[in-house]
């Protein structure tokens, strides 16, 4: 009657990891996976590694944009449950889909936007009417800007070798000489150079 060879192979007995001679009994336990909150495994040979998450039925819910995703708990695996076209809403229970709300400071909705049809200068008191921009938007009505006065709107209204700057606005609209302007760029465009280091300084 032939003896059995030292421990040849490991294998799992429950928990823990044991090396097995060659008549296939166990001769030696090798590691106790239990006492490191691990388990044993087979795959790829007998060792500890960590023990596979078993899903509860405990879930949190939360929304990243338009998405609503469902996390279990004891896994930590997340799944999308929901896309919605307005707005997401998590609560304890779950996730769903409502109709945007816009906040209390900008009550209208206008389109995608929310604006505050009191002083907004493009929505003043109802969606899409925009005051002038020598108006401003008072109470929901498109009122003159006190001491506003407009030098020029287009460079016809400056005539010949002028241009308007500005055009429209209350306080910056003005008339320009042509050259004056010309020469404004030319010197920037020179202070460009010499700050690049493309022209020499004493050239």
């Amino acid at each position: 009657m032939g003896t059995c060879a030292r421990p040849t192979a490991a294998s799992c007995a429950g928990d823990v990891v044991v090396s097995l001679d060659s008549c296939g009994a166990v001769a030696a336990q090798v590691a106790d996976c239990g006492l490191l909150g691990e388990w044993c495994s087979e795959t790829g040979g007998a060792h500890c590694e960590a023990a596979p998450c078993v899903p509860g039925d405990e879930y949190t819910y939360s929304c990243k944009g338009l998405e609503g995703y469902r996390t279990e708990v004891s896994c930590g695996t997340s799944t999308r449950v929901v896309t919605c076209n307005d707005s997401c809403v998590a609560t304890d229970e779950g996730v769903r889909c409502v109709d945007a709300v816009c906040p209390g400071d900008a009550p209208l909705e206008c389109g995608d936007r929310c604006v505050d049809p009191l002083t907004s200068q493009t929505d003043c008191g109802a969606c899409d009417t925009r005051c002038e921009n020598t108006e401003q938007c008072v109470d929901g009505a498109c009122e003159p800007i006190p001491g506003c006065h407009v030098v020029c709107n287009t460079n016809a209204e400056c005539g010949d070798g002028f241009v308007c700057l500005h055009g429209g606005h209350c306080t910056l609209s003005e008339c320009q000489p042509v050259n004056i302007i010309a020469q404004n760029e030319s010197v920037a465009a020179l202070s460009d150079e010499l700050f690049t280091g493309r022209v020499p300084v004493n050239a």
